[in-house]
């Protein structure tokens, strides 16, 4: 008996978006969606992205089975512990500072001894805090240097 094959379909109105990315990231295509969705095939079988960033794409196209992947570890982590665990993430959040000294502080410490969704908050966290979203060791070799001294990375002397 042949195998039945799901097929994501394009050639109906575009659904509202329900999803959006939870971070600003570099070279992001979020402004550019209304240019982008209508390049896609009618019909795919997959969806592969290779350099999810923050997901606009993915999150405009909404398919139905998809494979999403980037070479940065803390989007990987981010985007499992949200998946997984979102309530774990939030609470985290919840309990982060929004100030200049809480801000060094959460940069300061190393995403690969933290717990998973201590990781993923503190990944969201300095994305929404720093310059344009546009934290440098998140995105580094795309980021200015208005944003590096904005985050303290570089010396303005």
């Amino acid at each position: 008996m042949p195998s039945k094959q799901t097929v994501n379909k394009l050639d109906r109105e575009p659904a509202p978006i329900l999803a959006r990315p939870l971070l600003k990231w570099a070279g992001g295509k979020g402004q550019l969606l209304d240019k982008i969705l209508p390049k896609f095939p009618k019909t795919y079988n997959k969806y592969i992205e290779p350099f999810f960033g923050g997901g606009a794409v993915f999150f405009g196209l909404a398919p139905e089975h998809s494979l999403i992947a980037d070479s940065n570890p803390e989007l990987i982590n981010l985007y499992r512990c949200i998946a997984e665990n979102p309530e774990g993430v939030m609470h985290f959040l919840k309990g982060f500072q929004n100030s200049k000294e809480a801000f060094y502080e959460m940069r300061a410490l190393d995403p690969t001894n933290l717990d998973p969704l201590h990781a993923a908050a503190r990944t969201i966290y300095l994305n929404k805090t720093c310059f344009n979203g546009l934290y440098p060791t998140l995105c580094p070799s795309i980021v200015t240097r208005t944003a590096r001294l904005s985050c303290g990375l570089e010396s303005s002397k």
